[in-house]
This record gives structure tokens, sequence and C-alpha cells, in this order.
């Protein structure tokens, strides 16, 4: 009689943590549900999107499904250091995600899918030298220059509908989907320099009415006010592949005159052979020119 007393005790415990555990659950349930938890979410997302890039993020339509993970943004707009009368450094029309993983300090972003309708990035080069591209907003931690971590993200499919990359008004068009994408970018406040990782697994590209084209690529690259440095590149599309690195500095304009100084080393392979090795200098003379055909 005296066992058994502890016993329904311990049950007791047990189905009160259980019931406690459900009415939680429920509320959390029901709070997603709100308009206040919408609101919280939207902040959030303009927060994070302002802290990673640096410009003045300005949202449209907004609606999450919370028990489905997902998302959905309209007239995305992230604006840079160009004029109000200029493109911005970035809009998209529609952006739907499913989310896999976020972290819990807002760094880590994991998504299933993400579709991408009509992006817009946009690079304006001025006359001295620097872009639209706005500072990254850094923590306290980063303001003796260490440098600090933006975001790493993954992506199970990428699908990105009629983008756009302008470069200083030059359109370069984006239409494919990427498989098993992964990305990592980091930004030195005392360099104002960013460092970045970028590999993605099966993309299909299309150009225009050709049949798509399935490659896939891996990059090592950072990017400063006035320069590109790539470190390491390479593509690869069955048994052709393209592997190089170089560098431009001092990025010209179309109404500047300044000098660009630029260096690269590229190497083609097409269906096995061995094509083409190019290596440039600094100042843009022609070092090698070796011209292969493998057996």
């Amino acid at each position: 009689m005296s066992e058994s007393r502890p016993r329904r005790k311990i049950w007791k415990y047990l189905l009160s943590i259980l019931l406690s555990g459900l009415l939680l659950l429920t509320l959390a349930a029901w709070y997603m549900t709100t308009d206040s938890f919408q609101v919280w979410v939207r902040h959030r997302l303009v927060t994070e999107l302002e802290r990673i890039t640096g410009g003045r993020v300005d949202l449209g339509n907004f609606h999450t499904i919370p028990f489905r993970l997902q998302i959905e943004v309209l007239d995305l707009t992230i604006h840079g250091l160009e004029r109000p009368v200029e493109v911005p450094y970035a809009h998209v029309d529609r952006l739907l995600a499913q989310i896999k993983i976020i972290s819990i300090l807002g760094r880590e972003f994991g998504f299933h899918t993400v579709l991408l309708e009509h992006p817009v990035v946009h690079i304006i080069l001025y006359p001295d030298g620097t872009t639209n591209q706005p500072q990254p907003m850094l923590g306290q931690n980063s303001a003796s220059g260490a440098v600090g971590l933006l975001f790493s993200l993954s992506i199970n499919r990428l699908d990105v509908r009629r983008g756009e990359f302008l470069w200083d008004n030059q359109r370069i068009p984006l239409d494919f989907i990427a498989n098993d994408l992964s990305a990592d970018m980091t930004y030195s406040l005392l360099q104002r320099r960013y460092e970045g990782n970028l590999r993605m697994g099966k993309v299909d590209t299309h150009f225009k009415d050709y049949r798509p084209i399935a490659w896939m690529a891996e990059a090592q690259f950072s990017l400063g006010q006035n320069n590109i440095d790539v470190s390491s590149l390479k593509a690869t599309s069955g048994r052709s592949s393209v592997t190089g690195s170089g560098r431009i500095q001092n990025f010209p304009s179309s109404r500047s005159t300044s000098r660009r100084c630029s260096c690269y080393r590229a190497r083609l392979l097409v269906e096995g052979r061995f094509l083409l090795c190019r290596e440039t200098s600094a100042e843009g003379l022609r070092l090698a020119r070796p011209i292969r055909q493998a057996a």
C-alpha cells in the first residue's frame, strides 16, 4: 500500500507535465495564426536583411504559413548608395521559400526550396571607382575590425525566373534552377571587404530558346569597394570544365578615365581535351597562351 502512493504521485506529475506541454503547444499554434506573429516575423526579416546588406529594406505584401514553414514576400527592395532616381541595389517581385533551419542567433539559414521571380541586382560604377554597394551593419564585437559572419545558408533547390544582373546598366539575364546550393559570407569592417564561398550542385541554365545547359560550380572570392578578387573558380559541364582565378582593381565606369588594373589565369578543358591556358599580368600583358590538344 505504501509503495503504490509514490507511483501515483509520479504518474500525476507526468500527467501534469504532459498537459502543460500540450497547452503550451496549443497556445503557440494559436499565436502563429495571429497578426501579431506576422508583424514580428516581418520585422525580424527586415532587420536581418538590413544587417546583412547594410541597405534600407522596403517590403510589400508579406505572408507566412507557419505549419508548412513557408514564407511569401512580394515587392522586396533593398536600397544601396544609389540616388533615388536610379534603379535600386536589389529588387525581387516575388520570393517564396520553404524553411528548413534557422539558427537561434539568426546567422545560419536552411531552405528546402526558394523561388525568386524577376530578381534584379544593380551595381553602379561611379567615376571615383566606388559603387552603390552599401556597408553591412555589424555588431559591437566587430567594431575593432574583426571579421563578422554575415550569413551561412544552404538551399536544396533554388529557382530563379526572369532575373537580371545590371552591371553599370549592362544587362545580364538570369534564368536557372540550382540544386544543393551552399554559401557563406563574412565582412571585415576595418578592410571594408567581403569574403565569400559559393558551391552549387547541378544547375540547369536557360538561354532564350536554346536547350538548358547543366553544369556545376564552386568559387572563393572577395569583394571590396573598388575591386574583386576571385581566388578560385571551377565550373564543369559533362566532360568540359573551366578553372581560373583573377582580380579586377579600380572599377571603371563608362564615364570614368581612371586606369583599371586586372589580371587572371584561366584553363579550359572541353570534352576531356585540354585546349587553352591563358595568363595576364596586372598591367594586362599576356604572359602565356599555350594551346594544346590532349590525346
